[in-house]
């Protein structure tokens, strides 16, 4: 074990209704990294998350956050859904603030707290808005604020730019990686599109195969900040074509 592992799940299996989903799964995610998993759509990667976010328990295996078994991880790690759940009725402060009044601040303490992260997520002037004044992309914004209020070094986004536009999902990707630049937070990134996995990650977990019994690791040392023209490098182009043919035998052999 790593002294600065945030993440370990260690030879994890899960079925859900009797099919075995998960196989004796074992990766980590070191403090400070931007760790993707790539898999097909349908694949189980956010069964993945549920485990290790507590809303659902290993049939066998350990979970570790910060080096020590933690059996009950509910609420100790920082969730983005694929889609933003925002409250319709309660205003982008409002919303934001939900999860440091589960943790027992009062109101006006959580919307102090939230005011003073705002700027740094773009939504000084939309404070006092409701949801169905904001873009997808502003949503997605107050999702991942909500998020990192949970107190929480790891951070779960869970395919969270994946029902945008192409315009508005890549000012998100790049949006987002100079926030982690900046934060120098720990995040694992579910995904099935590989460009988005090169661009955003220090290292890319692969599955291929059903059920999810191993990954393959893929190294991206591309310097930090990145553009989206990375895309249109050689080597970028190089790397994609590697994983797409390895997604592509494994899907072959099922």
């Amino acid at each position: 074990m790593a002294v600065s592992e945030v993440l370990g799940c260690h030879q994890v299996s899960l079925r859900y209704d009797e099919r075995l989903i998960i196989d004796k799964l074992s990766f980590h995610v070191t403090k400070g990294e931007f760790v993707s998993l790539l898999a097909p759509s349908g694949g189980g990667k956010s069964t993945i998350f549920k485990m290790i976010n507590g809303l659902l328990e290993p049939d066998s295996g350990e979970i570790h956050l910060n080096g020590l078994v933690a059996p009950s991880r509910l609420g100790k790690v920082g969730y983005m859904p694929q889609k933003d759940l925002l409250l319709p009725w309660r205003t982008i402060e409002e919303n934001a603030a939900i999860p440091l009044e589960i943790r027992g601040f009062s109101r006006k303490e959580a919307g102090d707290i939230v005011q003073e992260r705002l700027c740094a997520f773009g939504l000084y002037d939309y404070a006092k808005a409701y949801p169905n004044a904001l873009s997808g992309g502003m949503r997605q914004r107050v999702s991942l604020l909500r998020a990192t209020l949970s107190d929480s070094e790891l951070l779960l986004l869970d395919e969270p730019f994946s029902a945008l536009d192409g315009i508005t999902r890549t000012e998100m990707q790049e949006w987002l990686l100079a926030w982690c630049v900046r934060e120098q937070r720990t995040i694992l990134f579910v995904t099935h599109d590989i460009e988005e996995a090169l661009l955003l990650s220090d290292r890319i977990l692969v599955a291929n195969n059903k059920p999810i019994r191993e990954v393959k690791e893929y190294k991206v040392e591309f310097v930090k900040p990145r553009h989206s023209s990375l895309r249109f490098e050689p080597l970028f182009v190089h790397m994609r074509k590697e994983m797409l043919s390895y997604l592509q035998g494994g899907m072959a052999d099922e």
